[in-house]
């Protein structure tokens, strides 16, 4: 049997954040994994890495796109709300595509103004709306 094409995407720092670590490795340890991120993991791991090497979203977004069209993969998985605007493009793109989201937070409101308020209400709208496509959230 062959193993799953996975693309593992996060906007966020793997280098401080146990928990993406941990589930790269699981999606390495299914199949072939390409990570989409801003930055490298601290440890060589046997996958393909994709980083944008600053935190600029819309790069984040374009190189997600990218892989996406070229790898064509059998699996997504999303991390946390910055991906959740991901989640329509791979339905229209690929839509027998299995999608996992790993929805680690709890957004609390922020104070009602600044741009971070505006921000994180934007990324909880796009949670609420395209949740309902995906195939398994934990």
């Amino acid at each position: 049997m062959n193993k799953p094409s996975i693309i593992f995407a996060a906007y966020e720092n793997i280098q401080i954040s146990n928990r993406i670590q941990k589930c790269l490795n699981a999606c390495i340890s299914i199949g072939k994994t390409t990570f989409v991120s801003i930055n490298k993991p601290l440890d060589k791991m046997n996958c393909n890495v994709c980083i944008t090497w600053r935190r600029n979203y819309i790069l984040f977004l374009l190189l997600f796109f990218l892989k996406l069209i070229n790898i064509k993969p059998d699996i997504v998985v999303l991390h946390d709300n910055y991906c959740a605007v991901l989640i329509p493009l791979i339905k229209a793109f690929l839509p027998n595509t299995f999608i996992v989201y790993d929805s680690s937070e709890l957004y609390l409101e922020y104070q009602k103004r600044g741009i971070k308020y505006k921000i994180a209400k934007l990324m909880i709208y796009f949670e609420i709306k395209y949740l309902k496509d995906v195939n398994l959230i934990f």
